[in-house]
């Protein structure tokens, strides 16, 4: 009755219908506190939402014996996994061209870099490797797709072994280079 005759009167405020603004104020009230009847009435009942684990969120469906809930493991197995004699495959070659051996596991980076014979091999192997070896954050493949910084076959070559279980140490040294001494990286291939 009261809120009918605020209603049935009309009254203003800087330029507003006053009639207006408490319809809008009513509105929103009865919104909040129907709202809250809805919260205050689930909470009560104590009984789940429509999700089956009882409103926990979990990857698992079934509790185990302490009644917590196991995350899902994956069930098709890692690249490392499924593509293990194949990556062995990249790796023997590449090692039978660079000429690294157990007893020789070092090379200076310029003659890394001066190899034509392992950049055609790389350029080769680039969608096997790719199928092979989980490279979406490698910075070769990257670049790739980037005209900038896309031509260095070193750092694709240092992102496979990396990922092949090779530590990869580059040292400065006096190098003997032409005749002439230089100083100069060598890069030292250890497998962990």
């Amino acid at each position: 009755m009261i809120i009918q005759s605020i209603f049935s009167r009309k009254y203003s405020f800087k330029g507003y219908k006053i009639n207006f603004c408490l319809k809008i104020i009513i509105y929103y009230y009865y919104k909040i506190v129907n709202m809250s009847l809805i919260i205050d009435n689930s909470v009560l009942s104590n009984k789940p939402d429509n999700d089956s684990n009882g409103g926990n969120t979990s990857n698992s469906d079934n509790p185990n014996e302490n009644g917590k809930r196991m995350k899902k493991t994956r069930n098709r197995p890692c690249k490392d996994e499924r593509f293990a004699k194949e990556r062995e495959e990249i790796i023997l070659s590449l090692n039978n061209i660079i000429g690294l051996t157990n007893e020789n596991n070092s090379i200076p980076i310029y003659k890394l870099e001066k190899m034509e014979l392992l950049k055609i091999k790389l350029n080769e192997l680039l969608p096997d490797i790719k199928k092979y070896y989980k490279c979406g954050g490698w910075g070769y493949i990257v670049a790739e797709n980037k005209e900038r910084g896309s031509g260095n076959l070193i750092t694709l070559l240092r992102s496979i072994y990396d990922n092949s279980g090779y530590k990869i140490y580059s040292k400065q040294k006096v190098l003997i280079k032409d005749g002439f001494k230089e100083r100069g990286t060598v890069y030292y291939f250890e497998k962990s």
